[in-house]
């Protein structure tokens, strides 16, 4: 289980600001455990110009977890580096959470949501990225091969926000899922064919300008699930789609 956690005191003539920390729970049978877990970005301090000493803001944040096994396990987020949000990974290596080197899409905004192991040497994260300030976003998918964490070219619908938020796979059929900017907003489902991601149009719900958001999937041998929400007038529901929905075809 991974997060974050943060904390913020304030003294006379002291502050200190919001600092997030990766946060790594195991569970051994009995109980949840804390395991140490490492923070790429550390918290620095100054003095502000009225003399009041200063924490700056640190986030290191942990959004998803899969293993491949009991001791080849990834944890995938985002830290701020001072400037942006930068791609966070760590791998449980059987004794030790390190961080792994991850590639960021642009010098702004990167941010990776879930995570899918199929073997070793196949590995899937999933996320968003901004290419340029007051920009849209644009989805982001890493994959790492056994040696390295590399960027995998994504679709994204023109001129509109695309994030993704979960990804799932049985074998090599993996699917990511998110959300897009349309009239409103409309669900966002990419497939990975084995040779490259596409899009497959998802079903909305409701005809109207409304939020619908794909927040999870799961891949079977048979079916496909993904679970979200929409909202309509101000009323906020759930909902779920089969891979009937999604136009899968097995």
């Amino acid at each position: 289980m991974g997060g974050y956690y943060n904390s913020k005191i304030s003294f006379q003539n002291l502050q200190f600001e919001h600092t997030g920390h990766t946060l790594i729970e195991h569970w051994n049978g009995y109980g949840w455990k804390i395991v140490p877990s490492p923070d790429p970005d550390r918290s620095s301090s100054f003095v502000r110009p009225d003399g009041h000493f200063h924490q700056r803001i640190t986030v290191n944040a942990l959004s998803g977890i899969a293993a491949v096994n009991s001791h080849d396990i990834w944890a995938v987020g985002h830290y701020w580096n001072g400037e942006a949000n930068r791609t966070l990974i760590l791998q449980w290596n059987g004794h030790r959470w390190i961080r792994i080197r991850s590639p960021n899409a642009s010098r702004y905004e990167n941010v990776l949501y879930s995570a899918v192991a199929i073997s070793p040497h196949n590995v899937w994260a999933a996320g968003t990225y901004r290419p340029f300030p007051r920009k849209h976003y644009l989805t982001l998918i890493e994959q790492w091969n056994g040696y390295i964490w590399r960027k995998v070219p994504s679709p994204n619908i023109p001129r509109q926000n695309n994030q993704l938020y979960s990804i799932s796979a049985w074998g090599n059929n993996v699917w990511a899922v998110g959300r897009h900017d349309s009239t409103g907003g409309g669900p966002l489902a990419i497939h990975w064919n084995g040779r490259k991601w596409v899009i497959i149009p998802g079903q909305k719900v409701g005809n109207c300008g409304c939020l619908n958001t794909f927040n999870g999937v799961a891949v079977g041998p048979a079916a496909i699930w993904t679970a979200g929400e929409f909202m309509n007038m101000q009323v906020h529901k759930s909902f779920v789609e089969t891979g009937r929905s999604l136009r899968v075809k097995h």
